[in-house]
C-alpha cells in the first residue's frame, strides 16, 4: 500500500492488488468463520473438481482419456495438493483409496498410458509392469544367438531404479567363459 503525496490518499499498484487477491485460501476460509478442517475439506473437493474438468468420460467400460499435459512418455500430468506434479492416473488410484507398495508402479491394463480409470489401473511390482508392457523387446521369443526365452533360460535383472532387463542365461555363461 502506497501513500499519495498530493492528497494523502492510499492506493496499491496494481501488482499489490493481485497479490491481495490472493490470499492463502485458510486465510480466506478464517475471515468467513471456517476451521482449518473445512478449508482442508474444500481443498480437496476444488482439486477433484480440477482433475475430472481435465478427463473425457469413455462410455460403459472404456478409457477415460485425459486431456490436459502429458509427461513426454504420454502419461497425464496433475498438479497434487502438495503443488508437486504427479501422473494423473497415480494421484486418481492414491486418492480413491489405492495401495502402492514403496517401489511399485500403478499399471494400465487397458495399455493406455493417457487412461485415467481407476477400474483400468492396479498396483503392481515393476517386473509384473514391464512383462506385461508393449515394447518390442516383449515380443521377442528368443535371444540374437537363438535361444529361447522361457521359464528355465530367462533371467530378469534390474537395470536402473525401476527399469527390469530380461537376459538369456545360456548367452550370460557362454559370456563367463
Amino acid at each position: 500500500m502506497l501513500w499519495c503525496r498530493k492528497c494523502q490518499a492510499e492506493y496499491y499498484k496494481e501488482w499489490q492488488v493481485k497479490n491481495k487477491e490472493k490470499k492463502s485460501f485458510y486465510w480466506q476460509a478464517f475471515k468467513e468463520g471456517k476451521n482449518k478442517e473445512w478449508a482442508e475439506e474444500n481443498r480437496r473437493d476444488r482439486a477433484w473438481n480440477r482433475f475430472f474438468s481435465k478427463v473425457e468420460f469413455g462410455s460403459g467400460n472404456e478409457c477415460w482419456v485425459w486431456k490436459a499435459r502429458l509427461f513426454q512418455e504420454g502419461y497425464g500430468q496433475f498438479k497434487g495438493l502438495d503443488g508437486k506434479n504427479i501422473n494423473a492416473h497415480r494421484w486418481l488410484y492414491l486418492a480413491l483409496g489405492g495401495y502402492i507398495e514403496e517401489g511399485w508402479h500403478v499399471d494400465h491394463l487397458c495399455r493406455n498410458r493417457a487412461c485415467v480409470n481407476p477400474y483400468h489401473l492396479e498396483g503392481v511390482p515393476p517386473k509384473i509392469n514391464t512383462q506385461r508392457g508393449t515394447s518390442h523387446n516383449k515380443e521377442k521369443t528368443h535371444c540374437k544367438n537363438g535361444h529361447p526365452y522361457d521359464n528355465e533360460n530367462t533371467r530378469y535383472k534390474r537395470n536402473g531404479l525401476d527399469k527390469w532387463k530380461r537376459d538369456c542365461r545360456k548367452c550370460d555363461a557362454l559370456r563367463a567363459t
